[in-house]
């Protein structure tokens, strides 16, 4: 009689982990704690008749020392359930945080600190590392840096450039595939004609040129110098100023061979453009670096202690830009930034008609002249837009006058 009633309990419970003692003997027991984090119960005493633990599987077993979860109820007081894992399971089901290298590690990250949300959901802020001597540090993760050497030979680009008429550069994408430039009259200087030239194909160095100048001017955006605007890395959308430069606006367009740009807006710059608001201050020269992060711009007509070159960086591409800030490091020698390596590493500035160039081992440091104390790199030709792994730099370039003044290739040694 006392095998058919366990032969029944055990069709009844169905449970494929639990082991059944099927001695006669004294009055069952729960199952006991596991040991580890592997079971969460051991067998039980023998079974004769249920134990006091309970029918149907008796006590849940106890959770393993080491074990997240408790096991699960194990029938006639026998085995229970599997435990939780070890690697993931504390005294009394708690969570173990991963190690600082863990951390680093899971997020991809080799340098520097990095904020975020460890294993267990906790904000966390850990210590990454360092870089070796001739990498850089770029948003948390070593790499050697893109521009290394700063020598180059300049070649007039002729299919944007025509003999005694003013042809400048005013934006690049970073992958070269885009480009817009201006042109002015035969004998006259600063009255653009703007085009937006892409790749007919990546690397090709053939390109379709189109005509932007009816979007500058239905859109009353400023033309009065080639500092007038700027491109993100892939070439679709467009940094702007407003006809009276105290505003800071961009559009995009549907893809590459269109120009199809909608209204500008100041949606992304609504913070730095309050600065001017309400003040005789003019923006000029935006640049964006080719992950859309860090923008540079400058402020003139405040204040000397005002005026100058301004860094703003976000979080993400699909944020505002927060306030600027003034960077004093380049302010006092330099009137403009003309563009930003693909890894924000170097950077190229305006200074009389030239060149220079500074560089960081970080992206979170400070631009610095990677020769002190004697002079910058120089490079030759000025507006220097460079492609994204700096072995190609678009420029303007002249050998006397603004109405000699070409589009220059500049090609690294």
């Amino acid at each position: 009689m006392r095998i058919r009633e366990i032969s029944l309990l055990l069709l009844l419970v169905g449970c494929g982990s639990a082991t059944v003692v099927g001695q006669d003997g004294g009055a069952g027991s729960s199952g006991a704690a596991g040991r580890t984090g592997g079971t969460g119960g051991v067998t039980g005493a023998a079974g004769g008749t249920v134990g006091s633990a309970g029918a149907m599987g008796g006590t849940v077993g106890a959770a393993g020392a080491m074990g997240g979860t408790a096991g699960a109820a194990g029938a006639m007081g026998g085995t229970g359930g599997a435990g939780g894992l070890a690697s993931t399971g504390g005294a009394g089901g708690g969570c173990v945080a991963e190690t600082d290298a863990q951390f680093c590690a899971r997020l991809g990250k080799s340098c520097e600190t990095v904020a975020g949300t460890d294993n267990c959901g906790a904000a966390r802020s850990a210590g990454c590392g360092t870089c070796t001597s001739g990498m850089g540090c770029v948003v948390n993760v070593c790499q050697t840096p893109v521009c290394t050497t700063f020598s180059y030979t300049s070649t007039a680009f002729a299919s944007f450039s025509r003999a005694s008429a003013q042809d400048d550069i005013i934006a690049a994408s970073s992958s070269g595939q885009s480009i817009v430039y201006g042109q002015s009259p035969a004998g006259a200087c600063g009255s653009y004609t703007i085009y937006l030239a892409d790749e007919t194909a990546p690397d090709s160095g053939t390109y379709t040129p189109r005509n932007l100048t009816s979007f500058f001017s239905t859109n009353s955006l400023f033309t009065g110098s080639a500092e007038m605007a700027a491109l993100s890395g892939d070439g679709l959308t467009i940094i702007v100023l407003s006809a009276d430069q105290t505003q800071i606006e961009s559009a995009q367009r549907s893809a590459l061979q269109l120009i199809d740009f909608g209204t500008p807006a100041a949606t992304n710059f609504v913070t730095i453009n309050g600065f001017v608001a309400g003040t005789a201050g003019k923006f000029r020269a935006p640049a964006i670096s080719a992950d859309g992060l860090e923008l540079y711009y400058t402020i003139n007509g405040i204040s000397t202690v005002a005026d100058g070159i301004y860094r703003s960086v976000r979080g993400s591409a699909g944020v505002p830009f927060p306030a600027g800030a003034r960077v004093t490091a380049l302010t006092s020698d330099y009137e403009y930034v003309t563009g930003l390596s693909s890894d924000r590493l170097t950077i190229f500035l305006f200074k009389g008609f030239g060149g220079s160039v500074f560089s960081r081992a970080s992206t979170s440091a400070e631009f610095a002249n990677p020769n002190a104390p004697n002079p910058p790199p120089q490079i030759g030709d000025w507006d220097h837009k460079p492609f994204q792994d700096c072995r190609t730099l678009v420029a303007t370039g002249s050998p006397g006058g603004c109405s000699n003044e070409d589009i220059y290739f500049l090609y690294r040694q």
